[in-house]
């Protein structure tokens, strides 16, 4: 917990102030893991310092949804460039997952639980938001999807040929609210970092984080479909492939008034590194 609150400080995640009149605070918890080496022991104990976000109100505290924390463009170019150079890898812990991200909202959070401060009036303004083959290298959380189609009780389903509905009318669904919307927001959590290797995901996961607020039954069906499609294919994952020329190749396509709910266009887009796709 020292080391985490350590490189929050170094990074100058958030700066100690008095809340202004009019906002809210939102609360902030612990998060603890055990890191297992690939042998199965222990490597070390992590403790994350985590925002509870499900605390804040569209529009008021944030006016974007749902960012990974690291960019996975990134990690996918840097290792599509290390399988064409043959690069040796090794895979590393990060202490701290505060990377990038400065926010333009202002967000006030409460103190990391036991490491209150002595005056009990100031509060945290967030400054930051909280296999190798020759040919190539493959990409894949084969068991991160097995965790997820275990914990929805779906493993001897019947999978799904395609993981959403077309012409599907989620945004305007009225169905009856969610008595544990905390379950579909775990889910839909997972499924956004499952996305870093399933690109066939974006779409369903962009559509699915929209109702992360109020989700309702019909949205709770529509993030178990998309259970029932990684049921099908779990081991699937990227290529990035080692003979490539290192060119930027990229596509793109909107669909005009796309969004029910505000009319706006739906752009999407597919860019690649050679052969290797990277976003």
């Amino acid at each position: 917990m020292r080391k985490e609150v350590d490189a929050l400080e170094i990074t100058k995640t958030w700066v100690l102030t008095h809340l202004p009149p009019g906002k809210h605070v939102i609360g902030s918890q612990w998060v603890f893991r055990i890191k297992y080496r690939a042998d199965g022991n222990i490597e070390r104990y992590k403790a994350r310092l985590v925002a509870l976000g499900n605390k804040q109100i569209e529009g008021v505290d944030y006016k974007d949804t749902f960012s990974p924390v690291i960019k996975m463009t990134t990690v996918r170019a840097f290792l599509g460039v290390a399988s064409v150079r043959g690069w040796e890898l090794h895979q590393m812990d990060v202490h701290n997952a505060f990377l990038h991200g400065d926010l333009d909202e202002e967000v006030y959070m409460t103190p990391p639980p036991g490491f209150r401060t002595d005056d009990k009036t100031l509060v945290c303004r967030l400054k930051k938001s909280l296999v190798c083959r020759r040919e190539g290298l493959f990409l894949s959380q084969r068991k991160h999807a097995l965790d997820i189609i275990s914990e929805a009780g779906l493993l001897g389903s019947k999978p799904a040929d395609s993981p959403m509905e077309q012409q599907h009318n989620l945004a305007m669904s009225k169905s009856a609210l969610l008595a544990d919307p905390q379950r579909y927001r775990r889910l839909v959590g997972r499924l956004i970092y499952l996305a870093a290797t399933r690109p066939d995901l974006a779409y369903s996961v962009h559509i699915l984080t929209q109702f992360m607020q109020q989700p309702r039954v019909d949205h709770w069906t529509a993030a178990l479909r998309v259970v029932h499609y990684l049921k099908g294919n779990a081991g699937q994952g990227i290529f990035l492939n080692s003979d490539c020329d290192l060119k930027l190749h990229g596509w793109c396509d909107s669909d005009y008034a796309g969004c029910r709910l505000t009319r706006c266009s739906l752009s999407g887009w597919f860019i690649t590194l050679g052969t290797s796709p990277i976003s």
